[in-house]
């Protein structure tokens, strides 16, 4: 009997939180004071939650592409990204339904909770620009839109702890990875209350003008001397690893598709570009091998190494020159593509 109410609760709490909104902590509370109701009765209400919860989250994308925030296409790719989502939790819970007590306390302790953020996903995914995702946040109800915001930066500063206590960064290099994070907020905060001014006609022309950048955090710390990229290989990896293999695409098929436009521009060969892939990969392999060995150490013995290896600031077009892979015109050319806060 009480492993039956223990699979209700779990099984409950697992549906609810497939919904977007905070409503989700009201649904678990319910859940629980009612645990003598039938498992019927929960995932019934559960479900109403999520239909509840799909419908308002389309009726502020509907205003959203009338005021030329999104377009129609851009709609249809966000709700088919939140469905596909949707879809991998239900599968999951269908997984867990399954199980014995002891599998489920085995499974979920093998697999914690990890805190996500579907907007952030969202413009990893490349469907919408982060200004656009600040605007979307804008016109959800305040609630749980800090919410989304604070879990993602706790769940942030929690990584960041544990790697100072490692020893793989310092206090003071994790304040200056919040601040250089704070700044970037602010930054896209700023462009957002700017677009908020516009009208829809301006606002379609400004992301008409101002298409998707991919942007990585990670990258631009290296690129601002923050850290080093063995150290931005090491929270990648501490990271969900959801998250990091989003940077991780992301910033190669950003470096593809500038690389791609360049060959039919004719500015380099399609044999440089495999090069220039080919050495990035090497390079990227070396990193890796070094970030094992890092793990490897105890925190004593990191904070030896990166004391003794201090930050270095690395360019992959000069080591491209340098190789004789490409001219300096070409690596000038490449650069000039690329998002200009990437290579700063």
């Amino acid at each position: 009997m009480v492993n039956k109410k223990l699979a209700t609760k779990i099984i409950a709490a697992l549906m609810v939180s497939g919904t977007l909104f905070s409503t989700a902590s009201y649904v678990s509370a319910k859940s629980a004071n009612g645990a003598g109701k039938t498992g019927t009765f929960q995932g019934t209400k559960a479900n109403n939650k999520t239909k509840d919860s799909s419908t308002s989250f389309k009726a502020q994308l509907d205003k959203l592409v009338t005021a030329g925030t999104i377009t129609a296409d851009e709609e249809t790719k966000i709700l088919d990204f939140q469905k596909q989502k949707s879809a991998e939790r239900k599968a999951e819970m269908e997984k867990v339904k399954g199980m014995t007590a002891d599998q489920r306390k085995a499974y979920f302790e093998a697999n914690p909770k990890q805190k996500t953020d579907l907007f952030a996903e969202l413009v990893s995914a490349n469907i919408i620009t982060q200004a656009q995702a600040d605007a979307i946040k804008a016109a959800l109800p305040q609630k749980e839109a800090k919410h989304n915001e604070n879990k993602s930066k706790q769940g942030f500063k929690a990584q960041l702890d544990k790697l100072v206590t490692a020893g793989t960064i310092t206090a003071d290099e994790e304040t200056k990875i919040i601040d250089f994070e704070k700044q970037k907020a602010t930054e896209r905060k700023a462009e957002m209350e700017k677009v908020k001014g516009m009208t829809a006609d301006q606002r379609k022309a400004y992301f008409a003008a101002n298409p998707k950048q991919k942007t990585d955090l990670f990258a631009e710390l290296v690129s601002a001397n923050i850290i080093t990229q063995t150290q931005a290989d090491a929270i990648k990896a501490a990271l969900p690893q959801k998250e990091a293999k989003h940077n991780e695409n992301e910033s190669k098929q950003g470096l593809k598709a500038q690389l791609d436009k360049l060959v039919t521009a004719g500015t380099i060969t399609a044999d440089e570009e495999t090069k220039i892939i080919d050495f990035e990969k090497q390079k990227a392999t070396e990193r890796k091998a070094e970030m094992e060995k890092v793990k490897g150490m105890t925190a004593d013995q990191r904070k030896a190494y990166f004391a003794a290896n201090p930050k270095q600031k690395t360019d992959l077009f000069t080591e491209l020159v340098n190789a004789n892979i490409i001219t300096q015109a070409q690596a000038d050319a490449i650069k000039a593509t690329l998002p200009q806060k990437s290579h700063k």
